[in-house]
């Protein structure tokens, strides 16, 4: 049987729900066990008559009453712990979590009513920029049923939500809804079912986690850090940021005009370097035009808060510090290519499918016909969406 400490073994009836709620589901009937064999009446009773105790620690806590009793032993009525019982009932408070951009180009928010012991209410809303709400899903889970939602959310995207304030989540979701009238994208029918969670966003929109959390929006020497910003592709928050299939193949053209106009065939190793590192800078100033600049910056701002939350104060920094390059960079003066985490999203296309050819790369080349040089083979394809899935 499973071992307890002594603080859960000698849980008093006010505290009862939340001792089940700090084992795993699995646990919940052991830890009931284990209060009847050391004869921890209060608590078997405190969960035997809450409706809402999780069904394993409820099962085998009303299993466990009738055995008190047919030991002759005197178990509390509903009464002598109702008291504790609504109290917690209305210990409730709200909650709320970011999870930023996907390589979908998705975010979601969840709001949480959460009481200790009871089981919380969520709600995730989905949204795309531009575009508003997409799905909105939520219930009630129990405390066990919860804690499994977060690890697997962390598990398959490599960190948690992000704790925010509600009244921020329910601005940015109110902002969706309104994008939904712009962009003629249909509500879902199941966000009304949630307004008890939704209702009440703050009309001006409340300060952003980072900027709440004590950061500057332009940190001290972020001009400095920008060339050597590609770092940042290594964090989870970022793996999305990638140039798009027709900006890739576009540079691949471009490539083996180069390469063709060297002379074509295999091309000398240093010169080829030259050839792509130019023209990875072109590729990255085409992209990143000032329309793609100013929406990278508002995902950069809510990856830095997940950031924040994960790494620390001095990773956000550095997002920060990207943010506010891309935000004043320009065609003359400060071009994107200046932005080493611009043409990490490249460079990192281009490794991932080196990689995937065995130290191989097929351009197309001038005289090939027009279809074939500026279409991505599956292969390359297959690399690119492997990049975005992490």
């Amino acid at each position: 049987m499973t071992q307890f400490s002594a603080d859960v073994l000698n849980a008093s009836a006010e505290r009862a729900l939340s001792a089940v709620a700090s084992v795993g589901a699995d646990e919940q009937a052991d830890l009931v066990d284990a209060w009847l064999k050391s004869r921890n009446v209060d608590a078997i009773a405190a969960v035997a008559r809450e409706n809402d105790a999780p069904a394993p620690a409820r099962k085998a806590a009303r299993r466990a009453v009738n055995v008190l009793k047919s030991r002759g032993i005197t178990v509390p009525d509903a009464r002598s712990v109702a008291k504790p019982m609504a109290a917690q009932a209305v210990a409730r408070r709200l909650e709320a979590r970011m999870q930023p951009l996907d390589a979908s180009g998705q975010l979601v928010f969840t709001l949480l009513s959460v009481a200790e012991g009871k089981e919380t209410r969520v709600v995730d809303v989905v949204c795309a920029p531009n575009v508003g709400v997409l799905r909105v899903s939520g219930g009630e889970l129990s405390p066990s049923r919860y804690r499994e939602w977060e690890k697997s959310t962390r598990q398959r995207r490599g960190f948690a939500p992000t704790p925010v304030e509600p009244a921020y989540a329910r601005y940015r979701v109110a902002a969706a809804r309104a994008d939904n009238e712009k962009s003629g994208s249909l509500l879902p029918l199941e966000l009304s079912h949630f307004d008890d969670l939704l209702v009440g966003a703050p009309e001006a929109e409340p300060p952003h986690p980072v900027v709440a959390a004590g950061l500057t929006l332009e940190p001290d020497g972020w001009k400095a850090y920008l060339d050597g910003s590609g770092e940042l592709h290594r964090e989870p928050e970022l793996a999305w940021v990638m140039p798009s299939p027709e900006a890739y193949q576009e540079l691949l053209v471009k490539l083996g005009e180069r390469v063709a106009a060297a002379g074509g065939g295999e091309p000398d190793p240093e010169a080829f370097n030259t050839y792509l590192r130019e023209e990875i800078a072109a590729a990255t100033d085409r992209f990143f035009s000032a329309e793609v600049r100013e929406v990278l910056a508002q995902r950069l701002l809510d990856a830095a808060a997940s950031v924040l939350h994960r790494a620390g104060k001095e990773t956000a920094e550095k997002v920060l510090s990207v943010r506010h390059g891309v935000l004043s960079a320009g065609l003359v003066t400060d071009p994107p290519r200046e932005i080493g985490f611009l043409r990490g999203s490249f460079e990192k296309v281009f490794g991932a499918m080196v990689r995937q050819s065995g130290g191989q790369i097929s351009l197309p080349l001038p005289q090939a016909p027009q279809s074939d040089a500026t279409k991505l083979s599956a292969e390359q394809l297959a690399a690119i969406e492997a990049v975005k899935a992490g």
